[in-house]
Order: structure tokens, then sequence, then C-alpha cells
């Protein structure tokens, strides 16, 4: 969840939802390595900041 400018786990739905655990599972599976890992880390950093957080 991305919620004042911080971003937490959660199951709230009171923040913006950059990406859900099903959505994630779907990007790299069930047991992702550390690269895939790192991958989607970067892309979501991305997507946050252009959401402006």
């Amino acid at each position: 969840m991305l919620e004042a400018g911080r971003v937490r786990v959660t199951s709230d739905s009171g923040g913006r939802v950059l990406i859900s655990r099903e959505e994630l599972l779907d990007r790299v599976g069930t047991d992702p390595n550390a690269t895939e890992l790192t991958e989607q880390a970067g892309l979501l950093n991305t997507e946050v900041r252009l959401r402006g957080a």
C-alpha cells in the first residue's frame, strides 16, 4: 500500500494498490529467483515514483 508517501504491506484498502499478491505471483511465479525479485522491485519503485511518492 502506498499511503502518505510510505509503502507498506497490508490487506487494508485505504491506500493505493500498486500490485496485488496475485498479480505479483503471475509475474514471478511461486518460486522466483533473486534476479526476478530485483527486477520486480525496480519496476515497483518506478511505479511509486511515477505516482508521485
